[in-house]
């Protein structure tokens, strides 16, 4: 079956079709009036187009569901939510700047502040051109790695993923209260890409990020109903740790 993903560390699935180029048609040249008016009127149509364009494109660069977007532009785009049984489930949309055949990803062992979490991933979904496949084989935890291969180079790739072992509760604190991991998997490749991470407000008091080596510092900033933690691609790869209430029913 094309485009299906068989084997753990060798997984095949079809790639998206070359990027397609929408093109509108402008109006036609105006013939009417002095040559000095046809080039001022010409003037003003092409000023209006680039004001249009440029608005566009600014919109097009803000919007992460476009796939036009991830064909140009390097980024990974996340977003995370806390289960109210305590799990984590995590959405991330990887742009390359070249097609690439292979991804690989790994689980790292955490020191310093995030060491007290332990990762494991049992069901990792990887989607290309609406295609959708679980490509492990047995649960990946901290301090493996996974290599996933492409039948045909592709520039974007959506994964989705639900983590086990991504929240502690906080000793001592409010019942309730606990710390969640939202950035469990590393994605090889993408440590000089621009990333950014949004999680649901509802349940979350704050956010901290971990770089290698360092303490952990408040982080993200308030976008409305979100969180949002966004780096740039010449920042150190950071973790990012959730501060949450969990409900009654979740609570150990």
């Amino acid at each position: 079956m094309g485009g299906a993903v068989v084997t753990q560390d060798e997984q095949h699935v079809g790639a998206p079709p070359d990027d397609a180029v929408r093109q509108g048609a402008l109006p036609d040249a105006v013939a009417h009036g002095s040559p000095v008016q046809a080039r001022r009127h010409d003037g003003a149509v092409v000023l209006v187009y680039a004001i249009i364009a440029t608005v566009v494109f600014g919109l097009w660069r803000l919007s992460g569901d476009q796939e036009d977007v991830t064909a140009r532009l390097p980024w990974v785009r996340s977003a995370a939510q806390v289960g109210t049984d305590g799990s984590v489930d995590v959405l991330q949309r990887i742009s390359f700047a070249r097609p690439r055949s292979h991804l690989t990803v790994s689980v790292p062992a955490r020191r310093g502040p995030t060491s007290p979490f332990h990762p494991r991933i049992d069901d990792l979904r990887l989607r290309i051109d609406g295609q959708v496949a679980s490509v492990l084989t047995s649960p990946l935890v901290e301090g493996q790695t996974r290599t996933l291969s492409f039948r045909q180079p592709t520039r974007s790739v959506v994964l989705s993923y639900s983590v086990e072992g991504a929240v502690k509760t906080a000793q001592p604190s409010a019942p309730g209260r606990a710390l969640a991991l939202l950035t469990p998997l590393a994605v090889h490749g993408t440590r000089d890409v621009m990333s950014r991470l949004e999680i649901d407000q509802d349940g979350v008091l704050n956010l901290g990020c971990v770089a290698p080596g360092e303490p952990m510092t408040v982080c993200g900033s308030d976008a409305g109903q979100r969180w949002v933690v966004q780096r740039a691609a010449d920042e150190p790869v950071v973790d990012v740790v959730a501060q949450v209430d969990l409900p009654a029913a979740s609570r150990g």
